[in-house]
């Protein structure tokens, strides 16, 4: 510890005398070191790795940093965290670049631009944190944790928001902590990691701080208030896992998902239509035998644009009519005069276009460019059309397979069987969506028993995307308690129970989920009760945000 000390009396020498170390200085300080630190275990805690007990400790490090800086230098430190952390979770955008022909160049500058703005985030923590590093630790257990949270609700909504990789996504698979998502969402969990985080802190400075004062005060209110926070979430987590489990040992209806792993270079070439075509019915025959009363195939599945090419919709049409006799819901692209939507398409077992629902929330350079008229150097870069933007969320009906006593010809179901409507219904989200817990919320609150996730995660190459994507997942549908549908071209196709747990995935031999073609069946639960999130919203998040302006104007009262 003497170097270490050393260091550390240089720099806050340093700064007392307002002179500025230089930037490799500043690297290789021991404070700099530890915030690495901080975000190499935030890594870890995440997919592909999803170690997720990490996450406990892990910002530790970054925050005994913080102690002894000036508010601007902790900023400082807690930015370059973010940019390795941030840098680590979605370093795969570049590969847009090989699937959607941008140049590698603009796909490096927008990561780039992407990872500088997120990171601006951690370096406003670590302000915060900075500005009551010498606080009361009741004050900071309350503003700390706020802190967080009010700015990952800031990066959920603003610039049409980016909530992936919230510090609570990691405990996707650590069922009894999540379940108090259906009260305030992912971030009543990103609250609880960064509580037991400081309390952690403050019980380790125990054993290496000599003031006495500062352990009288630390000792065993921190450790205490945990413990019984603690055994509240965990309290709580387990009866809801536990009335879940009872409530899924019964299904209401059976549904089939298709993987079709079509790589994004091939969709859209027109010689490649037919093959994708025969793939997805061949797939949809398979799993006939477990008659399921729905199918559903990925975002945009069908090949081109819909309309567009009457012999592939005929053909999909006969296919279903005399074969499959299966209600499929499935994406595609389609044009209404000059504006092109994203949308789901539900065609019944007599292979008629019953119903269909526009994607309500647009991927910003993904399916259109912002500022395109003011900035056209940059759209020019970019070759996508521009998308419109669906207006109302749909509901679809549910139908269920029944028996009858004979065969009805044009009844649309196999011998002896037709499709019957039942008073329930569901909703999807297409692409990310999912990640946008306003759109859930607007879907289960119009009335979905179901929700369905439509997506397409093969324009990033990296395994590591699609996992990211499924943690939002799991969140939705734990905050709404409702089960959660997912069909992805190249994974994670699953099925997510209303307490978060994935109850099954398509995979290979090789239990392999993602890059893999394949279908899955299941029995879900159409549920109607809603829950306190989906009822009252982000309260919690809102809550966090007056906190923290309530602490901001105290520490500003207390300066004069």
């Amino acid at each position: 510890m003497g170097q270490e000390e050393h260091t550390l009396e240089k720099l806050l020498q340093l700064a007392a005398e307002n002179k500025e170390t230089s930037f490799f200085e500043f690297l290789c300080s021991y404070s700099a070191i530890l915030c690495f630190l901080s975000a190499i275990l935030l890594i870890l805690s995440y997919p592909c790795f999803d170690f997720w007990p990490l996450v406990w400790v892990a910002l530790i490090p970054m925050m005994w940093a913080f102690e002894d800086k000036l508010p601007a230098e902790a900023f400082r430190l807690a930015y370059y965290a973010g940019v390795v952390f941030f840098a680590g979770m979605f370093y795969w955008f570049i590969s847009m670049h090989v699937t959607a022909g941008i140049p590698l160049f603009l796909a490096i500058l927008a990561v780039g631009g992407m990872v500088g703005y997120l990171s601006l985030y951690f370096g406003f923590f670590g302000y915060g944190y900075a500005l009551v590093r010498k606080r009361i630790p009741v004050f900071r257990y309350i503003f700390v944790p706020s802190l967080w949270v009010g700015l990952e609700f800031i990066r959920d909504r603003l610039f049409t928001g980016f909530g992936w990789a919230s510090l609570g996504h990691s405990q996707y698979k650590f069922l009894p902590v999540i379940q108090i998502a259906d009260i305030t969402g992912v971030f009543g969990v990103s609250f609880f990691i960064v509580l037991i985080n400081l309390v952690l802190l403050d019980t380790l400075k125990n054993f290496f701080v000599e003031d006495k004062s500062f352990k009288h005060r630390v000792m065993w209110v921190p450790l205490v208030s945990a413990a019984l926070m603690s055994a509240l979430v965990l309290g709580y987590g387990g009866w809801r896992c536990r009335a879940g489990a009872y409530a899924g040992e019964k299904t209401d209806i059976t549904v089939a998902v298709v993987q079709g792993n079509i790589p994004q270079q091939m969709k859209w070439i027109p010689l490649n239509w037919p093959e994708i075509m025969e793939r997805y019915l061949s797939l949809s025959k398979s799993v006939l035998k477990a008659k399921p009363d729905l199918i559903i195939w990925p975002e945009t599945s069908f090949p081109g644009y819909l309309w567009e090419s009457i012999h592939m919709f005929t053909d999909m049409q006969e296919a279903v009519r005399f074969w499959i006799r299966t209600p499929i819901l499935f994406g595609a692209v389609h044009q209404e005069g000059e504006r092109y939507y994203n949308s789901a398409f539900l065609m019944t077992a007599e292979g008629q276009v019953r119903k269909k629902h526009d994607k309500l929330h647009l991927v910003p350079f993904g399916e259109y460019v912002p500022f395109r008229e003011q900035l056209p150097a940059v759209a020019a870069l970019i070759p996508i059309l521009d998308f419109q933007w669906g207006q109302v969320p749909t509901l679809f009906p549910v139908t269920r397979r029944v028996k009858e006593a004979a065969s009805v010809p044009g009844a649309g179901g196999r011998s002896g069987e037709r499709f019957e409507t039942v008073p329930a219904y569901y909703s999807v989200l297409i692409c990310f969506e999912d990640t946008v817990t306003s759109v859930a919320r607007a879907l289960v609150l119009n009335g979905a028993n179901l929700l369905v996730n439509i997506t397409n995660d093969a324009w990033f190459l990296a395994e590591k995307a699609p996992w990211l994507h499924l943690q939002a997942s799991v969140f939705q549908a734990v905050a709404h308690r409702r089960f959660l549908v997912r069909a992805a071209n190249t994974g994670v196709t699953c099925f997510i129970s209303s307490t978060g747990e994935v109850i099954k995935y398509v995979q290979d031999h090789k239990h392999k989920k993602v890059f893999v073609e394949g279908v899955a069946t299941a029995g879900v639960r159409l549920l109607n009760h809603r829950s306190f999130y989906t009822v009252h919203g982000d309260v919690f998040a809102y809550l966090c945000l007056v906190l923290t302006a309530w602490g901001i104007i105290i520490l500003k009262r207390s300066v004069r």
